[in-house]
């Protein structure tokens, strides 16, 4: 017995409305996504960058998330480390708080890329969409993801991902299309 079914997408409606013809006056759908300033915002990314003096040869990465252990952030300042180790440029700026921030502060220091990777905390909206606009890619090395709507943002704002192979995340990034989907159980490489 129900009043309704919400599906997250018009296929998946059909689909149900496929199998259950009965269900057609109790069935409607939400497009699970991101909101459509984030489409409008993309389309101002290369201006921002150049407005705040950003050079295009030092490349900016970003992610954004909390700060717990499934996001795999300890991991993905082994690789910062080592593409610093590698005489490369860039910075890597990370968004969100949580109970890892310790441990990502010592590794930080560990791995001497205090100048290279800033802990920027919650940030506002507004901050949210400005660093956006400034990133070239946004990382996202998360070990579980149910959808992945940071990595979708950030595609949504014209900044390609690269995400793990894990979860839901290779159904929200097509690899070599819109960014990049790589394994994450080899290492750092």
């Amino acid at each position: 017995r129900f009043d309704g079914i919400l599906a997250i997408s018009a296929a998946t409606e059909a689909a149900i409305r496929a199998l259950h013809p009965g269900y057609r006056g109790h069935l409607n759908f939400v497009h699970c996504g991101v909101e459509r300033e984030y489409f409008i915002a993309g389309a101002i990314a290369a201006a921002a960058r150049r407005e705040r003096g950003l050079r295009r040869s030092d490349p900016k990465f970003l992610t954004i998330g909390a700060l717990i252990a499934r996001k795999n952030f300890g991991w993905l300042l082994e690789v910062m480390a080592a593409w610093v180790d590698g005489g490369r440029p860039g910075t890597l700026s990370i968004v969100g708080e949580g109970n890892e921030r310790p441990a990502l502060e010592t590794a930080i220091a560990r791995l001497n890329l205090e100048s290279r990777v800033h802990l920027l905390g919650q940030v506002d909206h507004a901050e949210k969409l400005r660093l956006l606009a400034e990133a070239d890619v946004f990382l996202f090395p998360s070990q579980m993801e149910g959808f992945g709507f940071a990595p979708a943002e950030a595609m949504a704002f014209g900044v390609p991902a690269m995400v793990s192979n894990r979860g839901s995340l290779p159904e929200v990034v097509t690899d070599g299309q819109d960014g990049f989907v790589e394994s994450i159980d080899h290492g750092v490489e």
